[in-house]
């Protein structure tokens, strides 16, 4: 059958279009049909569909406008371009997110006016964060590009900023995929170092997760890929388990860890796993629809997949009861796992 395409909307090809989020091409998608537009669609550009796709670096965070290091205005990167970050809604829990993803323990105070503003537009307003999250961009916001003039103008003193806890001697951190796990590194004389394994116990792991506010943890691992590049400061500890700060418990001299058990060259890095709110998470990913999907499970603030080693009906159906369905409908070694809706 032959598309008759009216002249006065010969800006479009497509309208209707809706994809389940699998397809490979915009043309797989289910649509009116080529030339055949919604009579909404006028020719103005505002009837546009569009998109940001995500770039390498995108999330990216800095700090501008500052005299230090630990304070300044926040921008944020999208599709290669820095852009500022709007005050409306910016509250203190995002700021620690921020804070934390650039590298500090946290931050003293928000900042939503600054006094001086950025020259870039305003990327992202509204960031509403839990607190848990790994980057400022896994937070909730109106979306990127998306910015009420009447809060943020781009001759506003609107723009977002931040006051980060500067580290103290003896502050820890870990540095890996999310802030649950990784390699521990401590704060000394102005620098972080990482921490050997010579003596590195449980006990010593359970500090380290208390020191750094988390509830509990997973585990302690004795190596670290990839290892770190910085240079060994301590090993030695002895922690009861009971201590705020491993800094608090028995270590060897600071700086001068054994050379036997802990050159720089080694893979001697101290790491932990710390326990995060939301271990056990469960989502389906890759589905045909919103109830099938492979399975994926949160860990460490981590999503990672299930292996179908031994993956069977019994399996599908409690992961089926954790998301909420009554049961399912076929679980297979592959990811074509349908549950039932409740």
């Amino acid at each position: 059958m032959s598309t008759i395409i009216r002249e006065e909307q010969g800006h479009f090809w497509l309208s209707d279009v809706h994809c389940a989020g699998t397809e490979d091409a915009l043309n797989n998608c289910t649509s009116g049909g080529w030339g055949n537009i919604n009579s909404g669609c006028g020719i103005n550009d505002y009837d546009d569909a569009g998109v940001i796709c995500k770039a390498p670096g995108d999330g990216d965070l800095r700090l501008v406008n500052t005299s230090n290091a630990y304070e300044g205005s926040l921008e944020i990167q999208y599709g290669g371009r820095w852009g500022r970050v709007c005050g409306y809604g910016w509250d203190l829990t995002s700021a620690n997110v921020a804070c934390k993803q650039l590298g500090f323990t946290g931050a003293h105070t928000p900042i939503s006016n600054m006094s001086t503003r950025g020259s870039g537009r305003y990327w992202i307003q509204n960031l509403n964060c839990q607190g848990s999250e790994a980057s400022l961009s896994d937070c909730y916001h109106d979306g990127v590009g998306e910015i009420n003039p009447q809060y943020c103008d781009e001759t506003s003193l609107h723009d977002a900023g931040v006051l980060c806890k500067g580290p103290n001697d003896g502050d820890v951190r870990l540095v890996g995929p999310s802030q649950y796990m990784g390699r521990v590194e401590i704060f000394y004389a102005g620098i972080w170092g990482r921490v050997c394994t010579n003596g590195w116990s449980l006990s010593d792991a359970v500090v380290t997760c208390r020191q750094l506010g988390f509830s509990g943890i997973v585990g302690s691992l004795t190596s670290w890929t990839p290892r770190g590049t910085s240079r060994v400061f301590l090993d030695q500890f002895n922690c009861a388990g009971t201590e705020s700060r491993l800094d608090a418990c028995s270590h060897g001299s600071i700086g001068y860890p054994s050379t036997t058990y802990c050159s720089e060259t080694s893979n001697v890095d101290a790491s932990v796993l710390c326990k995060a709110p939301d271990d056990g998470q469960l989502r389906l990913v890759d589905g045909n629809g919103y109830n099938s999907g492979r399975v994926e499970i949160k860990f460490a603030g981590v999503w990672r997949r299930v292996c179908d080693s031994g993956w069977g009906t019994d399996d599908a159906a409690v992961v089926c009861r954790q998301l909420g369905y009554t049961n399912h409908e076929r679980a297979a070694t592959e990811w074509t796992q349908m549950c039932i809706l409740l």
